[in-house]
């Protein structure tokens, strides 16, 4: 009768230890909630170099980044996501700052995240390419300027209960060829360190775990990014393009 008893307790923390493994509770991140669309403006010192408008929910992400360096391009991403958080596709397209498509250039981008590879198909108007690599560990999409992404990190975290996750990071460009490892780890009850090319770039998040700054003082690329209210990108790019088709010095 004793056995018995041990048999089903043992039967009971078996079957309760996933449970406890995926607990949000033993990280200070806060469980991700659906928010309004947010943005968020990057400054390299009194420069204005990127802008970032998106929405989040559970199952999608959506995005558009309108960057200067070299020149106003205008990006837009979806990602599509699973029951955990994590990232199953990718869709993004880039257009010049008058919303114009590249001649003879990729018209869109989708990535597949399989188990253990993501895989790309570049579209042109002619045809398609497509390529793949292998990815190892919990995947992070990510874009040069892109600073929404990291909101998919910390949703991982928190539905994984941990304070420290080893992301394998896949550029979404055609021209990558492997993941780059990124350390995620939690500093503070509002704040997670990010290792980019072994230099700490510092994540500020709010009580929903949405992103509300970016301090990159302490890499060589020393941004500082704030979220701010909601601005008309597509005004802004032509804006931008306009003054650099002018030879006009860009505004701040």
């Amino acid at each position: 009768m004793l056995a018995a008893s041990h048999r089903r307790a043992a039967v009971v923390a078996l079957a309760a230890g996933p449970l406890v493994a995926c607990s949000s509770r033993s990280t200070s991140i806060p469980v991700p909630e659906p928010v309004a669309a947010t943005t968020l403006l990057a400054r390299l010192g009194a420069d204005t170099v990127a802008i970032e408008q998106f929405t989040r929910a559970a199952k999608h992400m959506n995005g558009t980044l309108v960057t200067r360096l070299p020149a106003t391009r205008i990006t837009r991403y979806s990602v599509e996501l699973g029951p955990s958080g994590a990232p199953m596709r990718a869709d993004v397209s880039v257009r010049d700052g008058l919303g114009a498509t590249f001649s003879g250039g990729l018209q869109s981008l989708s990535v597949r995240f399989a188990h253990d590879s993501a895989i790309f198909v570049g579209h042109r108007s002619a045809s398609d390419t497509s390529l793949a690599f292998v990815v190892r560990g919990p995947v992070l999409p990510s874009l040069p300027m892109s600073y929404a992404l990291y909101e998919l990190a910390l949703a991982r975290m928190s539905f994984f209960g941990r304070d420290s996750v080893d992301f394998a990071t896949v550029p979404l460009t055609f021209g990558a060829r492997q993941a780059s490892p990124e350390t995620v780890r939690v500093i503070s009850r509002d704040s997670v360190r990010i290792t980019v090319n072994g230099s700490p770039l510092l994540v500020h998040h709010d009580r929903r775990g949405a992103i509300d700054g970016v301090d990159g003082s302490r890499t060589t690329f020393k941004v500082q990014v704030a979220r701010v209210d909601s601005l008309d990108l597509e005004s802004i790019a032509r804006a931008w393009a306009q003054r650099e088709k002018s030879g006009a010095s860009s505004p701040k």
